[in-house]
């Protein structure tokens, strides 16, 4: 029996979002075919997962010609929607760029992706020719392709039509193998179980007469338990004189677009929620978050370096303020009913504090027991980084590391995530 039988448990949302294009290219067989297609694939979607899903599947419906229209005011509930079809405008342009600002503005939790249970990353289809009545749509996609949400989306498209432009379509998928030229209702249900059932056969699309697979690899969810224990990820980031202009820079790049992996990793791991705490320090430590922020919400702003005449770089306060956290007392950042998983330590800096006291309150921090089984990786930024400072932070001169790209975290955070670490309890 799956976790989620039955009516009357409030889950997660998943939205299925459906791109669809109706101008004056799209031919009334073409539409017409669209139209039977996604109504035939809603309702098997109903008979199959509307009661069985761990998440509750909504569909939401924007159409686009000359200008974009949603057919859907709001996330509608699957069990409730009924296809209405859609009508080609024959004397409207393509207006691909409309369609994209009108989706990036929608995927927010202020707008389609509020739930206070949370949200699943969406799956996005988008059916088109792929020929937009002009170049505007790369400028709208550029400002998607920056939405957390569009990042950590699956992306598929169907081309609409003989002569549709699939690298036009690709662009918006990221990749030309999830563009495909098969339209069938049983096709589309094929993707969502491939997407949900990391176990299931992945879809075939024919592309170019050829065969290819559609596995997005990995499970959008999974039977989540009424508790999960939390996963804290401590980005520990130097904001001193000496790392400004492109250090500070990378480290804002480089967390920026780790974060829709991080979220993906949430969204798949049944056994924990991950948060995000972000600690900065130059002459003084500050903390970002005030307390740990659930990944589906977090946003990353750009950190900016110290522009005092003076460098000043205070590790001291930052491992002090650090250790007050690492407590399940009232006001730290490890108090959980369901307990919190040993934390992961990200320490970002060139490893050159001007403090003196620095050593004696890594003394004091080496007796906390969440520091103690803590993960912790420092990155040294800059060539002239002091790496001998940060391996007396991490313990071990093998977890100081000089390159610090999104891959290498991702990377790192991967092998973490999937090793069988007993949960700290006490």
């Amino acid at each position: 029996m799956d976790f989620f039988d039955g009516a009357g448990i409030r889950r997660k949302s998943l939205c299925l979002f459906f791109v669809l294009e109706t101008s004056k290219i799209i031919d009334e067989t073409s539409m017409r075919l669209v139209n039977h297609k996604i109504s035939a694939f809603l309702d098997d979607l109903k008979k199959n997962y509307c009661n069985a899903a761990d998440a509750d599947i909504r569909v939401a419906v924007l159409g686009f010609d000359s200008d974009s229209y949603w057919v859907t005011n709001s996330p509608k509930e699957l069990d409730d929607f009924f296809w209405g079809d859609l009508v080609a405008n024959q004397f409207a342009d393509a207006n691909l760029a409309s369609a994209f600002f009108e989706l990036n503005d929608k995927l927010s939790r202020k707008k389609f992706m509020a739930n206070d249970l949370g949200s699943y990353p969406p799956i996005l289809f988008l059916m088109s020719n792929g020929r937009p009545v002009n170049d505007s749509y790369k400028d709208a996609l550029h400002k998607l392709e920056n939405n957390n949400w569009f990042k950590a989306a699956r992306k598929i498209a169907f081309a609409i039509g003989n002569d549709a432009n699939k690298d036009v379509l690709a662009e918006f998928t990221g990749k030309p193998e999830t563009v495909s030229e098969t339209l069938a209702s049983d096709f589309l249900l094929d993707i969502f179980r491939a997407v949900n059932q990391p176990a299931a056969p992945a879809p075939q699309i024919v592309q170019d007469n050829k065969v290819v697979s559609a596995d997005n690899g990995g499970s959008w969810f999974s039977a989540l338990p009424a508790d999960r224990r939390i996963q804290t990820i401590f980005f520990v980031v130097d904001t001193s004189k000496s790392m400004s202009g492109s250090k500070i820079e990378m480290i804002n790049n480089a967390i920026s677009e780790i974060l829709p992996k991080i979220l993906e990793m949430s969204v798949s791991n049944a056994d924990s929620v991950i948060k995000i705490a972000v600690l900065g320090f130059d002459k003084e430590a500050y903390w970002i978050t005030s307390e740990p922020e659930d990944v589906c919400s977090f946003v990353w702003s750009d950190l900016t370096a110290d522009d005092s005449e003076q460098e000043s770089t205070n590790l001291a306060d930052a491992l002090r303020k650090l250790n007050e956290k690492l407590t399940r007392k009232e006001g730290g950042f490890m108090t959980t009913v369901a307990g919190s998983f040993a934390p992961v330590l990200f320490l970002m800096s060139d490893g050159r504090p001007n403090d003196s006291s620095w050593e004696r309150e890594l003394e004091k921090l080496e007796e906390n027991k969440w520091y103690k089984v803590a993960t912790k990786i420092a990155f040294a930024v800059g060539s002239d980084a002091d790496k001998d400072v940060l391996s007396r932070l991490t313990g071990t001169t093998e977890t100081v590391l000089d390159v610090y790209t999104p891959e290498v975290i991702s990377s790192v955070l991967a092998r973490l995530f999937y090793m069988d670490d007993m949960p700290l309890t006490s």
